[in-house]
């Protein structure tokens, strides 16, 4: 087929590359590979791409494939300052734009916002709440443990008294992680996962970093491995659940190492 022109004419007939991708990026930081995949792929079949970035210095802004670098600071703007933004640029694109998340926070404005965002993009419909269930580390914990799904042992504490309790029947080391995407605690000096050898180091990390008002720490049981231990499963599942591709990878390096 490939040796036939006419094969390739039909190929090229059948394939509607005309409809723009706006990659939507909300969380500042560091650059991530998911971004330029999206771009290099689609823009290699000659799909209008345009990005939202921090800098326009990234592996993903400099791509010769992108049409249009995006900037707009997520974390300093309303939500509803951020939708109205989106609409402008949809409105600007035309073509009724493939709107796509590559973080957490991304998806839940998208799906909290989708009734606003319909006229002007096309992305999947999604039960209600399902984005935030998902992006929350209890919530998906709970989902897990509700389906019969194994999943780290985990606990929830509020407080540093619940800490304390903790430590007195915990088996070290432990993980300690943010439970929502959106409270990830960078300013007050955390990571998004922490590793915590015994109970001094567990203390003071809490101490540190949570936030009384707003608790969003877990902590959870450790499974020994290094970074070839960790599989992951992308895939697409349609309105019946049924898998119409799948990709299973593993892990060779891990950032930040070890």
């Amino acid at each position: 087929a490939t040796r036939c022109p006419k094969h390739r004419e039909v190929g090229a007939h059948a394939m509607n590359n005309s409809v723009p991708v706006v990659v939507l990026k909300t969380v500042r930081g560091t650059f991530q590979h998911g971004e330029l995949c999206l771009v290099r792929s689609l823009g290699r079949l000659g799909v209008p791409m345009y990005v939202f970035q921090n800098s326009t210095w990234t592996p993903t802004a400099r791509s010769r494939y992108v049409r249009g670098t995006l900037t707009w600071n997520f974390s300093t703007h309303t939500e509803g300052q951020s939708i109205a933004h989106l609409l402008e640029v949809a409105q600007r694109i035309g073509g009724r734009p493939i709107l796509i998340p590559t973080d957490d926070v991304g998806a839940m404005l998208i799906a909290d916002h989708a009734d606003a965002l319909r006229p002007w993009f096309q992305f999947p419909a999604q039960p209600p709440g399902l984005a935030r269930a998902l992006a929350s580390k209890k919530e998906l914990f709970l989902l897990c443990k509700k389906v019969g799904m194994p999943a780290p042992e985990t606990e929830f504490p509020a407080s540093t008294q619940d800490i304390l309790a903790f430590i007195d029947r915990a088996a070290f080391p432990v993980v300690v992680k943010s439970i929502d995407a959106e409270f990830i605690p960078w300013l007050r000096g955390g990571q998004s996962v922490y590793i915590a050898h015994d109970a001094v180091e567990l203390l003071r990390y809490y101490e540190r970093v949570e936030d009384a008002h707003h608790p969003n720490l877990m902590v959870q049981e450790y499974i020994a491995g290094g970074p070839q231990s960790i599989w992951i499963f992308d895939g697409y599942f349609n309105a019946d659940s049924e898998c119409l591709i799948g990709f299973s990878g593993q892990k060779i390096k891990q950032y930040p190492p070890y």
